[in-house]
């Protein structure tokens, strides 16, 4: 596991922000 519980929050976290960036494009654009 990651080092922390911390550090692993704030990585899901921007993984997801950038997940919903891509489908809010996705979505804009078609």
């Amino acid at each position: 596991m990651i080092n922390g519980t911390k550090e692993y929050k704030s990585f899901k976290n921007k993984r997801r922000r950038f997940l919903f960036f891509l489908n809010s494009k996705e979505s804009f654009v078609g």
